[in-house]
């Protein structure tokens, strides 16, 4: 590939730019530039979608990359002979997807690329399908980037352009300091060191905090809070910052001092291309950094809805970078001092400042004989130097300067010292043993120094005094102080708004105090070593209260806990949260004792709702599981297995009319079972969903149905047995059945129970309950039915059998045969001999010559007597229908 400039503001190769960290993440921020862009840049005429660029050359450039990494084939990076050529067949556009197919296989070509992170992916699928389906009927599509959302990107892109800047900037200036032959002639080790500042950690920091972001972006929604991820950096921002504040202005002095020498500052333009203005203006590229990102908070509080769960978190980040900035604004006098006094430090001749008596030895450098830190006073500052005894000149180089408006205090440190000679000087935060060459001078000194800035020294003896001090992580501290620290009654205020008063003894809460948090939590305790220990209360925001032990800031042991809307809770506190044996009320009048794991209903226990049911049994995770038995309100139960908190695996109902056992599943029946209802009726098979569903069977006193089922009837092929007991077998009967089979035994046509009682059977499909299709009915005398029923009742063709041999052939319509049905009958005597009389329903038939080979008795035919010596017989038209007993 060619080398290009001006795509990404600089000049490399392309392969080696993308092969690096630094250059992919350029990469990646273009095409976050232009996501939006290729949704929404439609051309209605020629109905494609398209990418612009500011210039052609740039637009060339993105096929290339394209076309290398992605595969796409990008008609615009085509060479041709002149730029003219490109604008007129192209008019700068890239990626020309013909619509409605073409449009879909490219956007999913892009959307799998690996190259395309899952925040491209999961927020613009949809919108693609949407919108090609728009454009299909002619509509625009509708962009789906929201202002918060372009403000994030906008964020992350300027956080890795700003990344890139450091990156440049720590090879720019600290390769030159770590060659040998420039440190030796320039600078001193102590110089490159001060220069370096703190950029590496800088970098380390940025790049942590771009991976956040990064990680953000990926599931990056409406919801998604942005103040957050500021808020868990707050510390590194503090840290990483104060330090650059404090080292940034020394660094610019002594790079001013250096390139003051016009041989050294040539020497270092031509071979390393080290300019003295362009070095300092990106010294301070932290500065406009914290500048951007606090307009780009301010932004984003505009475009964010006051009811969003991220407006106050954007509130707290814009303050945080504020109170950073604000470093730089604060007592510009001190500022101006400061500044001068590095100024004359380094150009100046600093010994006639020794000959004045305000020079502290500090401390001597064991490795360099000669050199030694000496503690520089000045009106309001205080400056280590770094003090090097030269063969022909005394060299000084600025380590530090401090603002001594603050709460600096010296102590004598007579008592802890035998030496006269050493003084103490402490803050809050710091305490600096030095030994003086001139106390009693260096004191006067001081004194005057501090009369200048209105203030007094207090004298020198310890003693309470009651102040406000700032500590450097921005903490605030009014109240009592003693030998420096914080100790007494006094409020401490945190950066994030958080309060806490009381006692303090040396910096930390010792004794009775209340801290306030910013969320609005309270809690008020007996403070040991920053932490509040023993019986103690604790009120959030919510209105809730705790009531009990603590042990190093947490909740232990027994306590209570009350909440507005009246829900109690006693019983074991553990690691801060409810663990081990408890007992909770709800605002319900729902109570549950038993035990807790980390807050949470694990274990056995006992839960009475407010509606009367009761579940005594195992729990996990908040949920009825395992083992366990419910009493309902009505007097139901269920014993068995939960998942869920639902009725799950085996287990048995009981109510008032019927039992279950079986297998369950989301809380129906589910799988095989047997139930029973009442006193004689129990179905015994499969269940689905609550219901009768599959292969069962059913009794019901003397019915039994067996087949399958669905939607609680039957449905499908089954078969229905009945037993009558009013139609038990007589002597006659019996008699009868030798006769046909001419054996000691029962006719193999006929189906005993265990009583002896003939079975009626139904036997063929069902539906719904009824029987449907080709079905077969046999009842007792041997009665039987052959032929069609719909709906229950005989429709189409069938035939009816009796015992005497007589059979009925008819035309059934819902249950009735015609009169022009015929029947036949088949009289035997002893001798076994038969005769067939056939005739049609309604004439005239004697009984007198049959009379003596069968019945003596009535005999009962579809539900109706007929007696022994009729002279007149027309064959009934009911029928004994036993088929719905289930409904």
């Amino acid at each position: 590939m060619e080398q290009f400039s001006d795509f990404f503001g600089c000049s490399f190769n392309l392969d080696q730019f993308l092969n690096t960290k630094i250059g992919f993440i350029y990469f990646e921020q273009f095409l976050r530039e232009k996501e939006s862009e290729f949704l929404l840049n439609f051309i209605q005429e020629t109905e494609h979608y398209s990418l612009t660029f500011d210039s052609v050359e740039r637009a060339i450039i993105a096929g290339q990359i394209i076309e290398k990494y992605f595969g796409l084939k990008c008609p615009i990076s085509i060479p041709l002979h002149t730029k003219q050529e490109i604008h007129q067949k192209y008019e700068k556009r890239l990626f020309p997807f013909t619509l409605f197919t073409d449009a879909t296989n490219e956007i999913k070509n892009v959307l799998s690329s690996i190259y395309v992170d899952q925040f491209f992916r999961s927020n613009l699928i949809e919108s693609f399908k949407k919108d090609l389906n728009n454009l299909k009927y002619g509509k625009k599509p509708r962009g789906p980037i929201t202002n918060r959302t372009k403000l994030f990107e906008q964020l992350r892109k300027s956080e890795s352009e700003f990344l890139g800047m450091l990156i440049q900037l720590q090879r720019n200036l600290f390769q030159p300091l770590q060659k040998k032959s420039i440190e030796d002639k320039i600078f001193s080790n102590l110089d490159a060191k001060i220069i370096s500042m703190n950029i590496p950690q800088l970098i380390n920091f940025h790049q942590t905090f771009l991976s956040s972001l990064i990680e953000l972006s990926r599931t990056f929604n409406y919801e998604t809070s942005i103040g957050k991820i500021f808020l868990n950096y707050e510390n590194k921002f503090n840290q990483t910052y104060n330090e650059y504040f404090i080292k940034c202005p020394v660094s610019i002095a002594i790079i001013e001092n250096i390139f003051n020498t016009k041989s050294t500052a040539n020497y270092l333009k031509k071979n390393f291309q080290i300019n003295k203005d362009d070095l300092i203006k990106k010294l301070k590229i932290p500065l406009v950094r914290l500048e951007n990102i606090k307009n780009l908070l301010m932004k984003l509080i505009n475009n964010t809805n006051q009811e969003h769960l991220d407006y106050n978190k954007l509130i707290l980040a814009e303050h945080l970078i504020k109170n950073l900035l604000s470093r730089t604004e604060r007592d510009p006098t001190t500022k101006y001092n400061i500044d001068s006094t590095i100024s004359y430090l380094v150009r100046q001749n600093p010994p006639s400042f020794i000959c004045k008596g305000s020079v502290i030895n500090y401390q001597r450098d064991p490795k360099n004989v000669g050199a030694e830190v000496l503690l520089l006073l000045f009106p309001g500052i205080l400056c280590w130097c770094f003090h090097q005894h030269l063969k022909n000149e005394n060299k000084f180089t600025l380590i530090k300067a401090i603002d001594i408006k603050g709460i600096y205090i010296i102590e004598d440190t007579g008592k802890y010292s035998k030496n006269d000679n050493v003084l103490r000087i402490i803050s809050p935060e710091t305490e600096i043993i030095i030994e003086i060459k001139e106390k009693i001078k260096f004191l006067h000194l001081f004194d005057e120094s501090l009369k200048k800035l209105n203030l007094s020294l207090n004298h020198l003896k310890t003693k309470i005094r009651k102040c406000e001090y700032n500590f450097q992580n921005k903490i605030k501290y009014i109240g009592e102080i003693s030998e420096g620290k914080a100790s007494g009654k006094g409020k401490m205020i945190y950066p994030n708004g958080t309060t806490f008063v009381g006692n303090f003894e040396y910096n930390l809460k010792k004794g009775k105090g209340t801290l306030h948090y910013c969320t609005g939590d309270k809690i008020t305790s007996n403070w040991i070593n920053n932490y509040p220990k023993g019986v103690s209360t604790i009120e959030y925001a919510d209105g809730s209260k705790y009531y009990g032990p603590l042990l190093n800031g947490m909740r232990t042991s027994k306590g209570q806990i009350t909440t507005l809307k009246g829900a109690l809770f006693r019983g074991n506190f553990q690691k801060d949260k409810i663990n081990g044996k408890g007992f909770i009320v709800y605002p319900s009048g729902t109570q549950y004792t038993g035990e807790f794991v980390n807050g949470k209903k694990d274990g056995f226990g006992i839960l009475e709702k407010s509606d009367g049911k009761i579940y005594f049994g195992n729990w996990s995770n908040d949920q009825m599981v395992g083992i366990g038995k419910m009493v309902y309100p009505n007097g139901n139960i269920y014993v068995g297995d939960w998942k869920r908190g639902l009725r799950d695996g085996k287990g048995t109902f009981t109510s008032v009319n019927t039992r279950y056992r079986g297998s369950w599943r989301n809380n129906l029946k589910y799988g095989e079972g047997t139930e029973w209802y009442g006193l004689n009726k129990v179905y015994v098979g499969h269940f689905l969903e609550g219901m009768r569903w599959g292969n069962g069977k059913y009794i019901s006193g003397c019915y039994q149905y067996e087949g399958l089922w669905n939607n609680n009837l039957p449905n499908g092929y089954g078969t229905l047995k009945r037993y009558r007991r009013k139609i038990d077998i007589t002597p006659i009967i019996q008699k009868h059945l030798l006769q046909i089979n001419n054996k000691n035994s029962k006719d193999e046509n006929y189906e005993f129970n265990s009583n002896n009682i003939l079975v009626e059977k139904i036997v063929g499909s069902w539906k719904d309950g009824f029987p449907h299709g080709n079905i077969k009915i046999e009842i007792p005398k041997k009665i039987r039915y052959e032929g069609w029923m719909i709906n229950g009742k005989k429709t189409g063709k069938g035939i009816v059998k009796l015992i005497n041999g007589s059979t009925i052939s008819s035309e059934w319509k819902s249950d009735f045969f015609s009169k022009e049905s015929e029947i036949l009958m088949e009289l035997s005597n002893n001798k076994k001999e038969k005769k067939r009389i056939k005739f049609k329903v309604g004439e005239k038939l004697s009984f007198q010559e049959q009379k003596k080979f069968f019945f003596d008795d009535e005999i009962e035919i579809f539900g109706e007597k007929i007696k022994e010596d009729p002279k007149l017989w027309v064959l009934p038209s009911s029928e004994l229908t036993f088929y719905n007993f289930w409904m």
